[in-house]
Parts: C-alpha cells; structure tokens; sequence
C-alpha cells in the first residue's frame, strides 16, 4: 500500500536536510502491519498489528510530546519535531518508550502498538502535521 520511494519499517532515511515533499518521500512506514491505506482528515492512516510489537520513529527528530491518557482520543502518543515545520504523531500506544525532548533517529523504536484512547483494536495512527502534502502511506 505504501508510497514505492518510502522506506520500510524501522529504516532509516538517508538524508535528514531534506525538507518538503522530498522529506515525506523518505518517510519510513512505522510500523510492521497492515497499513489500510485510508487517508483520515488529519492527514494520518492507520497501520495495524500485533499488540505491543514496536513503532519506530518515521525520521530523525526531536520528542515534542510523549503523552499518557486519553489525549482527545489520542490515547497515549508520541508527536516528533523533524524541523521545517513537520511533526509526525504516533498514536494509540500501548507504551511510550521515549520522553519530551530526547533525540532519535529514524528507525528507532519510540513505543509499542497498543488500543488506547479512542479506539477499535491494536494499531498506530501514524499522522504527519505542517505540510499540506499527502501522508506518503495513503492510498493514491
């Protein structure tokens, strides 16, 4: 279902200057599952499995937000600033991994698959915010 020039789960990007269009074509899927490919109004699709296998950071970046709780139907998630303005959120987890402001690189893993918040089973609802471009993982 994914964009052919995205990467695969738990890669990373090869090139972390890169900003726009051509930043979201480096994306990497973040997580092993099955990624329905339905394009939500906040620019995000879902990506289901197994509960508790790993969700891995899109990008490099810094941690804006590791929160815990409901969030707005969120549940517990992760937002990543990747500079230029993107930030992606990672949501649903069953666990967070990492914490407000530390560094990660694309590809490691920053929580586990989980059901929280407002939702209909395992999954992560993976959205990439300040862009007006597609979220690469959507159907075209």
């Amino acid at each position: 279902f994914h964009n052919a020039l995205a990467s695969e789960p738990g890669q990373t990007e090869r090139d972390q200057s890169a900003s726009g269009g051509v930043f979201l074509a480096r994306l990497a899927l973040p997580a092993r599952g099955v990624n329905w490919g339905d394009l939500h109004p906040h620019n995000s699709v879902d990506v289901a499995g197994r509960c508790g296998s790993g969700v891995y950071a899109s990008a490099s970046g810094q941690v804006m937000r590791a929160q815990e709780g409901f969030t707005g139907g969120y549940g517990n998630h992760v937002d990543i600033d990747h500079g230029n303005g993107i930030v992606t959120r990672y949501a649903h987890n069953e666990r967070n991994l990492v914490a407000d402001g530390q560094m990660v690189a694309g590809g490691d893993i920053i929580a586990l698959m989980g059901s929280t918040g407002n939702s209909t089973g395992c999954h992560v609802h993976f959205e990439v915010r300040g862009t007006t471009e597609r979220n690469p993982f959507a159907n075209r």
